[in-house]
């Protein structure tokens, strides 16, 4: 769990009102200050980050530690998180839906910019886009829920092309590569594969693909940014699009940089740390 998180829960304890129960709500600032401390934490310095007397957080984490969800470092005297947190942790984890963490994400993308936004994940036959929040602009595309994109002429399709293992993305790339007759239509094998990577090695050092007009869809330029999972592992991409001389594509314009903060924050929310 994030500082930023942390924060944010105390806060939301800070503004609660009548109506729950007190020492539950006391609890939790004790495991919110073990999950701050980290590994492994004394009394002492657990009771002072939670603002309560030793001999009652001591009350506490007995029995935290009779439940499992805090335990005792037989070695120092410590206090860590036990294997009843561990299992609600992954529940949460297990139950967590990338599409529903950034439905809200799509829909204040469309509102601060005004151009449409879409979510993808790795389909059967490569990027597909899941959900889409349309803008009012009167740009024409084809595009839908479920139409599958190309990985090297789509800003959503480089995201995984530069994210997913190769294992996962080298059929579909070598599909798509004998369709186009080579990367630039001309190129050699070899020469290909030396431009793929160091195109894929940039949207990883910048966090964010772009396409122009040429490249998918004519007229239509586009920015998209990855989201990853609690492992770290890609598990979806946002895409932004609109017309060109309208979307500024630069990776480091106003546009992308807002981009990357929301799929940044939908990250933290799929559990990345």
């Amino acid at each position: 769990m994030s500082r930023e998180t942390i924060g944010k829960a105390e806060e939301l304890l800070d503004e609660a009102g009548t109506g729950g129960v007190q020492a539950v709500e006391t609890g939790i600032r004790l495991l919110l200050a073990l999950i701050a401390l980290g590994p492994t934490s004394k009394l002492k310095t657990l009771a002072e980050q939670s603002g309560m007397s030793p001999p009652k957080a001591h009350r506490y984490l007995t029995s935290y530690c009779r439940s499992g969800l805090v335990e005792r470092d037989s070695n120092g005297g410590g206090y860590r998180l036990g294997p009843l947190a561990l299992q609600m942790g992954l529940a949460v984890l297990r139950h967590m839906d990338v599409v529903k963490v950034s439905s809200l994400i799509l829909t204040e993308l469309r509102d601060e910019t005004g151009f449409t936004a879409a979510l993808a994940v790795w389909g059967s036959f490569g990027p597909t886009f899941v959900r889409l929040e349309e803008s009012n602009q009167l740009v024409v595309t084809t595009t839908r829920p479920g139409t599958v994109l190309p990985i090297l002429s789509s800003s959503t399709g480089k995201i995984f092309g530069a994210f997913l293992p190769r294992q996962i993305t080298a059929s579909v790339l070598a599909a798509e590569m004998k369709r186009r007759g080579g990367l630039n239509g001309t190129s050699g094998q070899l020469k290909d594969r030396e431009l793929i990577k160091t195109m894929f090695e940039r949207i990883q050092r910048e966090g964010i693909a772009y396409n122009d007009s040429q490249e998918y869809h004519r007229g239509i330029n586009a920015l998209a940014a990855p989201i990853f999972d609690h492992l770290g592992n890609l598990a979806a991409a946002i895409t932004i699009w609109g017309e060109v001389g309208v979307l500024d594509t630069r990776h480091n314009g106003p546009i992308a940089k807002l981009l990357k903060e929301k799929t940044k924050d939908a990250s933290r929310k799929m559990g990345m740390l």
